[in-house]
């Protein structure tokens, strides 16, 4: 590891005899990620270098789940159900998720049989996630059209208490029910579908 942190560090010219390299790769990320924000190193490209420094960890963190025989069981398990695959470091569900309830600045609406078939006819819904190999969940990207997906990225926007809870059958139920509930007080819609909600919320 430590030979992997000095060869990046050599490709971005980055002095590493003030790094201090014992410790969790974590750790050693977070002091080198210090040192960038208080210029006692200073790389070319600060966010490259992260980057490269991150990607490591990421790959560490997945070849350390490659031994590990009780996720390895889990991982076996889930793929006996064929909504579930694997495409590189994620674990990918190919699964509609439909919305059945919104919460707006006023209140939680818990939706009609007719009200979610509306929302869906708006071509809202998940059509895939992916979450990022950890023995803990800490990213979730999706396909489709979800308020709280961000733009870009398609990176959904967890509840802080929903970070880090173990990777478990369980807690994916719990992420789709998640995925299932739109918050329209702080979200991404643009004007046009933010007004199309609230017309169907309104609807009695």
């Amino acid at each position: 590891m430590k030979k992997q942190i000095l060869e990046i560090c050599k490709q971005h010219d980055v002095k590493t005899k003030r790094v201090n390299l014992e410790g969790e790769i974590s750790e050693i990320l977070s002091r080198i990620q210090h040192m960038i924000i208080s210029r006692e190193i200073i790389p070319d490209n600060p966010r490259t270098f992260m980057a490269d420094l991150w990607k490591l960890e990421s790959n560490l963190n997945i070849q350390k789940l490659d031994e590990d025989s009780e996720f390895q069981n889990f991982i076996a398990d889930l793929m006996n159900d064929k909504k579930y695959c694997i495409e590189g470091n994620f674990i990918v569900c190919n699964k509609f998720i439909r919305c059945t309830m919104i919460q707006s600045s006023f209140k939680i609406s818990v939706l009609t049989t007719e009200k979610i078939q509306k929302v869906k006819d708006l071509d809202f819904g998940i059509t895939q996630y992916r979450i990022l190999k950890n023995k803990t969940i800490r990213e979730v990207y999706c396909k489709g059209k979800h308020p709280n997906l961000n733009l870009i990225s398609g990176q959904f926007c967890l509840d802080s208490k929903f970070l880090n809870l173990p990777l478990n059958y369980q807690n994916l139920l719990l992420l789709e029910e998640l995925l299932s509930q739109f918050n329209i007080s702080d979200c991404y819609l643009d004007k046009n579908d933010f007004k199309l909600l609230q017309e169907i919320l309104n609807e009695k």
